[in-house]
């Protein structure tokens, strides 16, 4: 009995004491390679070593020749060993940010088991014995430990402080390339720094004092965090300011739906009410930035990202028009009568946010298509609305978008006629109203 017992545990307990540290030691490599965005090759070595392994050590428990097998096992081990040091030569600071990580973990680790083994030994005879009073004391006590536990081993970020008070994280940002790049603009690149954060680089006539400026003022403002604002400002080496970190957020572009059956590609199971539900959702975004007195300016599809009718994004928000101009913009999305003005000559209004907003509700609810004929510049400053009452226009529709407009309510029409005909300014509360209605309504068919 006791030779049988020997025989299971003793494999099991060499496998456990291999296992337990090569998996720290993977854990550590793999994560360490993903984050340098070697995803494909992250994935083929994990299942490589691991197929190794596996078929290595099981083998050496029933094989007669050992030899060969041990040699295996010892390549496919070392092997991590080859790939971490190579890793750890290619980037210094990210081990730096994995070490961090650990030492986060085991705060976070260490700090809950203290204050289990505390509470069982302090607390819970003290409350037995109806000494409240005297168990809280040392609960607050302990929290008081416990918070200074974790500004011990917090990480340490440089930090500004503006003229208010607002203390604002400043981070050094070395060797862009090093990174994936996911987008290329005018004014800036995007790269993907991790699996949660990514960062934004000017171009040099674009970082500018006063990009900076409204920079900071985004991070102070109370948005939602369905806004994507900066989380640090970028410094170089030598403490240039060159651009911002902000948080990495999932969805679709909303002009990805604005394409032919972009919608039916990407949400295969939305309805009308959904397109009611995801219009409704963006314009509660910009309302929460139209309360902090803020003006959005660039409003276009590419800057709204779509996870779910529920949970929509809004991103490049360093173009809001702060103290200053825009400066960007797309002419579908610009009022007829400021079509062919630069952007950084004039500032905007809320009226002017509300007819692109207008513009891109309309453009939910009709799968893309445009109140007039073209998105061609001349065709915009006309304004011709195709889809006026008893007009001669209507002929121009396509009876797909004819059916569209028509199952509207006539609330919602009058709205859309009123912006893009009469060119007269309604205010986006009447536009959200109108919406709800139509949503309860078609709730009840």
């Amino acid at each position: 009995m006791a030779t049988d017992f020997y025989n299971f545990i003793h494999p099991l307990h060499a496998f456990l004491s291999i296992l337990i540290p090569f998996g720290f030691l993977n854990y550590i490599t793999y994560k360490l390679a993903w984050e340098l965005h070697y995803r494909e090759f992250t994935w083929l070595l994990f299942a490589s070593t691991l197929a190794l392994n596996l078929f290595s050590f099981f083998m050496m428990q029933v094989a007669d020749t050992v030899y060969p097998l041990q040699v295996l096992f010892l390549f496919s081990y070392y092997s991590t060993y080859i790939f971490l040091v190579m890793l750890l030569l290619k980037s210094v600071e990210k081990i730096v940010g994995l070490f961090m990580d650990v030492v986060l973990f085991l705060r976070d680790g260490i700090g809950s088991i203290l204050f289990g083994i505390y509470s069982f030994l302090i607390l819970k005879p003290l409350r037995a014995f109806n000494l409240n009073f005297i168990a809280k004391f040392f609960e607050y006590v302990f929290m008081g430990l416990k918070f200074m536990f974790k500004l011990l081993f917090a990480p340490s970020a440089q930090s500004t402080t503006s003229a208010t008070q607002t203390t604002f994280r400043v981070k050094t940002f070395k060797n862009p390339n090093q990174y994936a790049s996911i987008a290329r603009g005018g004014e800036a690149h995007i790269y993907a720094v991790s699996r949660k954060s990514l960062v934004k680089i000017y171009k040099a006539n674009y970082a500018t004092s006063e990009k900076l400026e409204t920079l900071k003022s985004l991070m102070g403002s109370n948005f939602s965090k369905n806004i994507v604002t900066p989380s640090a400002i970028l410094n170089d080496e030598d403490e240039n300011f060159i651009g911002y970190e902000m948080p990495k957020v999932k969805g679709v572009e909303l002009g990805i739906l604005f394409l032919p059956n972009g919608v039916m590609k990407n949400f295969p199971k939305y309805t009308l009410i959904d397109l009611v539900s995801l219009s409704l959702k963006i314009l509660e975004l910009f309302n929460i930035v139209h309360k902090e007195s803020v003006i959005v300016g660039d409003i276009n599809p590419r800057n709204i990202l779509v996870e779910s009718k529920d949970q929509v994004f809004l991103i490049d928000t360093d173009s809001f028009q702060i103290n200053r101009p825009s400066g960007v913009g797309q002419a579908i999305y610009t009022h007829p009568k400021n079509i062919g003005k630069k952007y950084s000559s004039y500032m905007r209004t809320i009226s002017d946010d509300t007819y692109a907003l207008t513009m891109i509700v309309f453009q939910i609810l009709h799968y893309g298509a445009l109140p007039y004929g073209s998105s061609d510049v001349d065709e915009l400053k006309r304004g011709v609305y195709l889809y006026s009452p008893n007009s001669v226009n209507n002929t121009n529709v396509h009876p797909d978008l004819a059916s569209s407009h028509h199952r509207l309510s006539a609330e919602l029409k009058n709205y859309f006629y009123t912006q893009f005909d009469q060119k007269k300014y309604l205010p986006l509360k009447i536009l959200q109203q109108s919406l709800e209605s139509y949503k309860k309504t078609l709730l009840k068919k």
